[in-house]
């Protein structure tokens, strides 16, 4: 006679599931399994896998090996008599969740490559729910994204303070999930910070003619060009020139609406300070120079009229001739 091992089914208790997060293993998880059969037999789960390691649902619960058996006497020994039967077993593997903290990071204007490089690597990342196990190491997909005033802000970054989000940033695998994204610690808001590029500072003189008005001579300010950070750009984006001064060589002020001419001369545009208002994007080392020469008018033909002999007188050896002479400029 032979006597084959009795086949007894692997059944979970009443309400219990089987489910763990990824882990990169396909160890069952901390489970209470039983058996029915006529003795007390204990299941032992080190020798009892999922089907596989990754994320899914109603995966196969299986045995490591096929002469392998997980089923224990009262006393520990192997239960020879028994074979196990796993079939109905059946369990889940959910996503790993993580939270990922972007870094606290630190810019110059103008680096926008860079800034754009960082939003896809410079954050931290743990498990939500415990430490990763070892050998955990998920890549990232996508894109952080900064905000000023909870609207997001696209490349190029003017000088300021960003808050990094979310955005597209995702884990490039099924088997995690970024269920938090932090934007404090310790209650301070994580911020990134455009810092003004330091640069040399501009030296120009602009250039006038007698006839001009302290009206023009403001208005000169508006299509002036300088060159910032080796760029020609209009002084306008680089100061508010509604709030600028211009004075002559005694410190005077010339008047904004001022419809006389001024006079001939150098003139300087005072209120020039290191730091560039509105959009302030550059920092000169020290504060630029601008100034305007107004030149004399050179009088042209058609401003001077002669009026011809006024008298004449002769000694013997020259003969002088008294001429007038007017001119008009101006009207």
């Amino acid at each position: 006679f032979k006597i084959e091992p009795k086949k007894v089914r692997i059944v979970l208790d009443t309400g219990a599931k089987i489910e763990k997060e990824y882990d990169g293993t396909a160890n069952l998880p901390d489970v209470t399994l039983a058996v029915t059969a006529y003795e007390t037999l204990n299941v032992d789960k080190s020798v009892l896998k999922f089907a596989q390691e990754n994320v899914g649902t109603d995966i196969n619960v299986e045995l490591t090996s096929a002469d392998a058996n997980c089923l224990k006497t009262a006393s520990g020994e192997p239960a020879t008599n028994y074979t196990a039967d796993p079939s109905e077993l059946k369990g889940t593997i959910t996503p790993r969740q993580l939270t990922v903290t972007p870094k606290a990071e630190t810019f110059e204007y103008g680096e926008n490559d860079k800034i754009t490089t960082a939003l896809t690597t410079e954050f931290d990342y743990a498990g939500k729910n415990g430490d990763l196990p070892s050998g955990l190491t998920p890549s990232f997909t996508g894109s952080m994204v900064l905000t000023q005033s909870n609207a997001e802000v696209q490349s190029p970054y003017n000088a300021g303070d960003y808050y990094p989000r979310q955005g597209t940033l995702a884990v490039n695998s099924n088997n995690y999930e970024i269920s938090e994204f932090k934007t404090t610690v310790n209650g301070t808001e994580i911020k990134w910070v455009v810092s003004p590029k330091t640069v040399d500072p501009f030296d120009v003189t602009l250039q006038a003619e007698y006839g001009i008005n302290g009206s023009e001579l403001y208005a000169m300010l508006n299509t002036a060009k300088v060159t910032v950070d080796g760029k020609e750009v209009n002084l306008s984006t680089v100061y508010n020139v509604n709030v600028l001064d211009i004075e002559d060589a005694g410190k005077n002020k010339v008047s904004r609406t001022g419809t006389d001419a001024v006079n001939a001369g150098e003139y300087t545009v005072t209120s020039l300070p290191a730091t560039t208002l509105g959009t302030a994007n550059y920092e000169f080392k020290t504060a630029p120079t601008l100034k305007i020469n107004v030149k004399p008018h050179v009088l042209a033909d058609a401003d001077v009229q002669l009026s011809g002999d006024d008298g004449a007188t002769f000694d013997g050896t020259e003969k002088s001739v008294m001429v007038k002479v007017s001119f008009t400029y101006g009207g």
